[in-house]
């Protein structure tokens, strides 16, 4: 089975080092990288391989045919509900100014959730429970 490589584009290389340490975490068979924008995504000759894409929503404005045809692939990055009506309808969303634990449930739901029987590969191993417990005794170290 091919690693699943995930993307994540946002031109915020905070939110994008963060998103990417937390998908490392709680989903560690997967390959994640990180681009500034889209054109560099397209420049890196994947765009179109990745599993998902995680995408901020300024991203997904200025490159709406391309994550159209990505749409159930696709997790638009929001902050707050405002924003929320500005995404057209079938693209997940995944809210990132929520307190860190629901963040994590909210990764957990959607990988959980798009990941059942006949998608090709496993969903996470951990229980929620077990992968929150895990996630807490690693933020101790933090």
């Amino acid at each position: 089975m091919p690693t699943p490589q995930i993307a994540i584009i946002d031109a915020n290389t905070l939110a994008c080092i963060g998103l990417r340490s937390v998908i490392e975490r709680l989903i560690p068979i997967a390959s994640v990288n990180t681009f500034s924008s889209f054109q560099s995504m397209k420049e890196s000759g994947d765009a179109e391989h990745y599993f998902h894409y995680f995408v901020s929503l300024q991203i997904l404005l200025e490159q709406t045919q391309f994550f159209l045809q990505m749409q159930h692939k696709t997790v638009i990055l929001i902050s707050g509900a405002a924003s929320a009506s500005l995404i057209p309808k079938g693209f997940h969303t995944l809210n990132i100014s929520q307190p860190e634990g629901l963040l994590i449930k909210q990764i957990l739901k959607l990988h959980q959730s798009g990941h059942g029987a006949g998608h090709g590969h496993h969903p996470i191993p951990l229980s929620a429970k077990e992968s929150q417990r895990s996630w807490s005794v690693w933020l101790k170290d933090y």
